[in-house]
């Protein structure tokens, strides 16, 4: 009696462990379901490859822990007789049937990575299709009216109207570099003399100047001597009036007292631009070194002036070609035109010399403007590039 007491009591232990570990084991099972749950919702935003590894590390800790469980039970129900026996059986039997679950899930789980791409994209377009209508719904109640009336646009107007504006845009910027193409072309192929006139003004022929060039509807460049600028301002006025350039010859047409040093130039051409300012009102950039800027009389000190004149910006100009009205002896007309036209040699850029004070430039003056009719006159600038000895 004893013993049979003894041994159920042995019987009831053993059932008692079955359960705790069939509870542990449930438990256990319990987790990883919830675990299988949670990576597959997971898979989908961090990747089906690393959530299936993770999926098949956990299912093969809950079979091997299942695994030790149903051993620890066989080796005790061996144990215990025809009971044990049985109930190693129930544990068998439930271990197949939770490791056929398990290997079901994965099954499922491996399969997961074989996902195809038509499915991937069709899940990032509905995504991004929520995305973007809960953007315009937010869109929707910030901008009211405006958000309700713009749906209604026609997709064909909206690719019309773009069309159309990409065409207008090409249009215009097709015009806008044909436009382009034909002034560079324009300003490559076109000649240019500055007609320049030293000495003036002159009572005798500056005035006759100013006729022949305001009926030909041509601008030119006046570099004025001082005194003769007080001796004659209505001139000077005219000159500014009528649209041509103005600049400083000098104040006194003396070379000795003029090329002394640079104080003694600096000194005439202040008086002489003084002079001009007040009679026109203009501030003269531009100015002409009586003899040019290199010559007999200022060898020695030309470069300093240069460099002293420029500093105080102003900008000279010297010639590339001449009418030789000032070189002894008296040209005729016909021989200045000549000589402008020899020494112009063709260029495209000509700064002409002549002199305001010299009858037979005046009488010469028409023939010459004919004698260039390829070259467009214009008067000089502070911003004409300069030839300079």
């Amino acid at each position: 009696m004893r013993a049979e007491e003894k041994g159920n009591r042995r019987v009831q232990k053993k059932r008692e462990q079955r359960v705790k570990k069939r509870s542990a084991f449930l438990s256990c099972l319990l987790v990883s379901c919830l675990l299988v749950i949670f990576t597959d919702n997971a898979a989908k935003t961090v990747g089906a490859t690393e959530v299936a590894a993770a999926e098949k590390s956990a299912l093969g800790s809950v079979a091997a822990e299942a695994a030790g469980a149903g051993a620890e039970e066989s080796g005790a129900e061996e144990a215990s007789g025809e009971e044990s026996v049985a109930a190693s059986g129930e544990v068998a039997e439930k271990n197949r049937a939770t490791s056929g679950e398990a290997e079901g899930t994965e099954a499922e789980t491996l399969v997961a990575p074989e996902e195809s791409p038509e499915e991937n994209t069709a899940t990032e377009t509905e995504l991004a299709e929520e995305g973007s209508g809960a953007a315009s719904g937010e869109g929707a109640e910030k901008n009211g009216e405006t958000e309700e009336t713009a749906p209604e646009e026609s997709p064909e107007e909206n690719t019309v109207t773009e069309t159309e504006l990409a065409a207008e845009g090409s249009g215009a910027a097709s015009g806008e570099t044909e436009e382009t193409a034909t002034e560079q072309a324009a300003d490559a192929d076109t000649k240019i003399m500055y007609l320049t006139f030293d000495d003036g003004p002159s009572a005798e022929s500056t005035e006759q100047i100013l006729d022949i060039l305001k009926e030909r509807n041509i601008k030119a460049t006046f570099f004025v001597i001082g005194e003769n600028v007080r001796k004659h301002p209505e001139i000077a006025r005219r000159i500014v009036e009528e649209g041509h350039t103005i600049g400083i010859h000098c104040d006194v047409h003396d070379y000795e007292m003029l090329y002394e040093s640079v104080d003694s130039y600096v000194a005439d051409f202040e008086k002489a631009y003084d002079t001009v300012l007040s009679v026109t009102g203009v501030e003269a950039k531009i100015f002409r070194f009586p003899g040019g800027s290199v010559n007999a009389c200022n060898k020695d000190v030309c470069g300093d002036i240069i460099a002293e004149m420029e500093a105080r910006g102003f900008v000279y100009f010297d010639w590339n070609a001449s009418v030789e009205d000032a070189t002894g002896g008296k040209p005729t007309p016909e021989e200045l035109v000549q000589n402008a036209v020899d020494t112009s040699l063709g260029r495209k850029r000509v700064i002409l010399l002549a002199h305001d004070r010299v009858e037979n430039t005046v009488l010469a003056l028409n023939a010459l403007i004919d004698a260039f009719p390829e070259y467009q006159m214009e008067p000089i600038t502070a911003e004409t590039a300069p030839v300079q000895f």
